[in-house]
């Protein structure tokens, strides 16, 4: 598992090590994870990783589409919920390898 301090380190983190899934909060430092998402969805070499926003705020759902995310929760919420998403996204690329 990798983590990033703010939306510099993950978008570097990202195209460096190439995740089989991204969890991307909202609100970070220096850039928003809605940027940092559409950045990433942005370039060929990241395009195709899975990223899930999981955020505190309640956001426009078409902001978070226009991100490219993958899918979204809003917090709090339950951890069943979460784990549907992410099997979800596994079953659509089965490339993706996640422990939970």
């Amino acid at each position: 598992m990798l983590q990033a301090a703010d939306g510099f380190q993950a978008f570097i983190l990202a195209h460096d090590r190439c995740p089989d899934l991204i969890v991307m909060d909202v609100q970070l430092p220096e850039i928003s994870g809605l940027e940092i998402t559409r950045s990433l969805k942005n370039s060929t070499h990241t395009k195709d990783i899975p990223i899930v926003i999981a955020t505190a705020f309640i956001i426009d759902e078409e902001k978070l589409r226009a991100s490219g995310c993958d899918g979204y929760m809003t917090k709090p919420y339950a951890m069943k919920d979460f784990i549907q998403l992410i099997e979800s996204l596994i079953e659509r690329n089965p490339q993706v390898v996640a422990t939970v």
